[in-house]
């Protein structure tokens, strides 16, 4: 089950640009600025969830990480918004690739021009749609993308 949540109306300083919206709806969260009738989704039933936690948050300080390897530690400082604030904030970050939480193992994708299916021309004759693509059924075409895209 899924539930959705739509921000439908926003007043005061929940407006203000440096705001985040954050709403806990059971074991699940979501947040980010506020955006007018902008979907969110919860997987979470109703009943599960029947009393929702709602926090504004305000940006104290921000910072930038370039990740440059899959499996690697970084210390990030952070710069607060507020100049004059004396103590010095970082982050130390441990990113690591986890390929089997993603489905499949990360390769580079497979070119478009690799897909070189010969057919007989009696076969071929009435197979090829519109856009030029073979007319596979609705599995083998997802079974296609999901190769191309390493999915």
């Amino acid at each position: 089950c899924t539930m959705e949540v739509t921000v439908m109306r926003a007043e005061g300083a929940v407006n203000d640009p440096d705001s985040l919206l954050s709403i806990r709806a059971g074991t699940s969260r979501r947040q980010g600025a506020v955006q007018l009738e902008k979907k969110l989704y919860f997987p979470v039933n109703f009943y599960d969830a029947p009393q929702f936690k709602i926090d504004l948050i305000k940006q104290i300080g921000s910072g930038e990480a370039n990740i440059t390897a899959e499996n690697n530690e970084y210390t990030v400082p952070i710069e607060p918004r507020n100049k004059t604030e004396a103590n010095a904030m970082s982050l130390n970050l441990k990113v690591a690739g986890k390929p089997l939480l993603c489905g499949r193992r990360n390769e580079p994708p497979k070119s478009q021009a690799s897909d070189t299916t010969v057919l007989p021309a009696d076969l071929a004759d009435g197979l090829f749609g519109v856009d030029g693509d073979l007319q596979l059924g609705s599995a083998a075409q997802a079974r296609r993308d999901f190769d191309n895209h390493n999915i």
